[in-house]
């Protein structure tokens, strides 16, 4: 593992509903970047990337050694694109379920590790016979069947007034992940 790309993570200097919660995800963010460096004792090459970043965010984010990969739209991978191959790890905190599809099925470099969505409980946010719950049945039979999953869950970090969504981590068996684990 050597990189760790954020997608998703939204604009951390809006003063609207759920910038708790996105200062919470930048600090996840950061935890997993340090963790990352520990476990492979080398350096990790962390990039957000999120359409709505301010110039503030930006700067903000460089300065915590956050380097900026660009995007003009939530549902498209844009430059992430290329920042994409087998040691890499996505976070990705809040993505569109497009973003999503071309991340996880249409990816020319297949994703070994993905925290985010849990999409056991994004296929029931959707009602029964809707374009978005298709999709996700859609990502999920496409994509997801190669993955071991586990979900994120634990009390005291998350409140109710953050609004956050059920995560889990993806891992492709027998990725660095789980030989970092046997050590």
């Amino acid at each position: 593992i050597t990189r760790l790309l954020s997608l998703g993570l939204g604009s951390l200097s809006s003063p609207e509903k759920g910038q708790t919660r996105r200062l919470k995800q930048l600090a996840v963010l950061l935890s997993i970047r340090d963790t990352l460096q520990t476990l492979t004792k080398g350096p990790i090459e962390a990039y957000a990337q999120d359409p709505t970043f301010t110039h503030a965010d930006e700067a903000l984010l460089q300065s915590l050694g956050v380097r900026i990969a660009r995007t003009s739209s939530g549902s498209s991978l844009g430059e992430a694109a290329q920042l994409l191959d087998a040691g890499t790890v996505v976070y990705s905190p809040f993505l569109t379920l497009e973003a999503y599809e071309e991340l996880l099925v249409k990816a020319k470099s297949p994703v070994q590790y993905l925290v985010g969505d849990d999409f056991n409980a994004l296929v029931e946010k959707w009602p029964k016979r809707s374009a978005e719950r298709a999709q996700v049945e859609r990502v999920t039979k496409a994509a997801l069947g190669r993955y071991r999953r586990k979900a994120v869950s634990g009390a005291g970090f998350w409140e109710e007034s953050d609004g956050s969504f059920p995560m889990a981590v993806y891992a492709v068996p027998g990725s660095a992940k789980e030989r970092v684990r046997a050590k």
